[in-house]
């Protein structure tokens, strides 16, 4: 195989789809062909996650809270519709941040990620 990176879009519930495929990339031991990975908003996380070569229990351990504290039913379709307007998105940084230092705690007992939150405004 000659593949060296891969890409993950945002998109909200692409994560979950996101997962199965980096658990079917896992099953096929085709994870180590990769050097690189990147993506946007939830594909961020997948990327992050991806790179780290998690097991498949491990992806459905941090996709749970992918889906707590992105996915989840809001009540308040007015307000995520004027963030999408004003704010380029329906969530700012802060969820997909929480979500990231979640699973390197759990994965390394750390908690010292570096996020620039002036990316967000590019």
């Amino acid at each position: 195989m000659n593949y060296q990176n891969i890409v993950f879009q945002g998109g909200g519930v692409k994560g979950i789809a996101y997962a199965g495929v980096i658990k079917a990339l896992n099953d096929l031991k085709l994870t180590e062909h990769f050097k690189k990975s990147i993506g946007t908003s939830v594909g961020s996380i997948c990327a992050f996650l991806f790179a780290l070569k998690p097991t498949n229990e491990e992806i459905d351990k941090y996709m749970i809270q992918v889906i707590e504290k992105i996915l989840k039913p809001s009540d308040h379709v007015l307000n995520e519709s004027l963030n999408l307007y004003y704010h380029y998105g329906i969530h700012n940084n802060d969820c997909i941040q929480q979500v990231i230092e979640y699973i390197q705690k759990d994965k390394f007992d750390k908690n010292n990620l570096i996020i620039d939150k002036n990316l967000v405004h590019l």
